[in-house]
């Protein structure tokens, strides 16, 4: 696990070419593989432009991600009406160790896994787990690090203002992070 760990920072360390994803930048689009177990197919941001995405960099040996996935797929689940998505990227060494604690928890939530760690490093993430709100637009609006069950609160807060944004047309300033 710590090895892991490990070499998750000295693959990030090692890829200055990648600026990272900010607040109020496009979101960079993806191709990855998901992680169901029954039907594996290739996910894209550019699948659901037109919804508000929550895109989280997750990893098995993540103690908070542990906490926070369950949690993912409970938001998943309330807002299933809207124009919502859960996008959770796995940046475990290997595709079997992520899938398998997708179904020992009972997880339906979207997830994929970014075998090669360019999702990760094209976002420069720096810690696990990061979460990343981004609008119907395609931007980025708001960046958390790490997580602590009062995110969940946060989470709802900024899910439904970029629903009700999305669904009236029109964008307010309000940007944050954690």
């Amino acid at each position: 696990m710590f090895l892991c760990a490990l070499n998750l920072l000295l693959f990030l360390w090692m890829s200055p070419e990648y600026p990272g994803v900010k607040v109020g930048q496009k979101a960079r689009d993806f191709n990855l593989e998901t992680l169901s177990s029954t039907s594996r197919r290739a996910v894209s941001l550019e699948q659901y432009r037109g919804s508000v995405i929550m895109l989280d960099f997750w990893a098995t040996w993540c103690e908070p991600c542990r906490d926070e996935l369950p949690q993912l797929d409970r938001l998943q689940k309330k807002y299933a009406k809207e124009k919502f998505v859960v996008i959770a990227i796995s940046v475990d060494n290997a595709a079997a160790t992520a899938r398998e604690f997708l179904q020992k928890y009972n997880l339906s939530l979207l997830a994929a896994w970014d075998r090669n760690k360019s999702v990760v490093s094209a976002y420069d993430v720096q810690r696990m787990p990061s979460c990343y709100l981004i609008d119907a637009t395609g931007k980025v609006r708001f960046v958390h690090y790490g997580f602590d069950d009062e995110y969940i609160a946060a989470y709802e807060n900024e899910i439904e203002l970029l629903l009700n944004e999305a669904s009236n047309g029109n964008r307010t300033n309000k940007n944050a992070g954690h």
